[in-house]
């Protein structure tokens, strides 16, 4: 018997356990990426939200619009909340570690295990998503507001105008039972 013959008959009888390490790689590359983390996080404010919040709120998760500036492109928001204080979109992120932030950069940067990570700034994806929501509503951009929830262990570190509303997972229901008159308070 020759040498490649004996290894596929080893390997042949190896194939189960195989397989399983061939699954638990590719598991472990989708729970890892940014992909499954931000669903994830997307999973955990919809449900966390619909399960605190009164029956008359409406909640719509992962809706794509097309934009008005830009027809052919689209542009997802995470969840979008009916309310008689407005319209609330939620844009959400789910990250760990500092992020160093300023409201008015392009991208945002964290440091996941020591590595540089940016992402684009929800601050202005989401002024995109209230801004496309009222004009293909045709009401004032006034009546969508718009928040960043954070759900994972994060730690922002600049300083956020009020205006900017960034709230933790735990501020979602206080910041939406809020009367739309009155001064949204930052829960981070």
């Amino acid at each position: 018997m020759d040498i490649i013959t004996t290894i596929f008959k080893i390997l042949s009888g190896m194939w189960p356990v195989i397989a399983v390490l061939a699954v638990a790689v590719l598991l472990g590359a989708i729970f890892h990426s940014r992909w499954f983390k931000g669903k994830a996080g997307e999973v955990m404010v919809g449900g966390f939200t619909r399960l605190l919040l009164p029956e008359e709120y409406i909640m719509i998760n992962n809706i794509m619009l097309p934009r008005n500036d830009k027809p052919e492109l689209t542009t997802q928001i995470d969840h979008i909340i009916v309310s008689r204080y407005g319209l609330f979109v939620l844009e959400t992120k789910n990250y760990r570690g500092k992020i160093y932030a300023s409201p008015n950069a392009k991208v945002w940067t964290y440091y996941p295990g020591g590595k540089k990570t940016t992402f684009q700034n929800p601050l202005r994806q989401n002024y995109l998503h209230t801004w496309t929501l009222a004009d293909i509503l045709e009401i004032p951009h006034e009546l969508v507001h718009s928040a960043i929830v954070f759900c994972g262990d994060s730690e922002l570190t600049a300083p956020i105008e009020r205006e900017d509303k960034i709230i933790n997972l735990n501020g979602i229901i206080h910041y939406l039972s809020l009367d739309s008159k009155c001064q949204h308070q930052i829960r981070f």
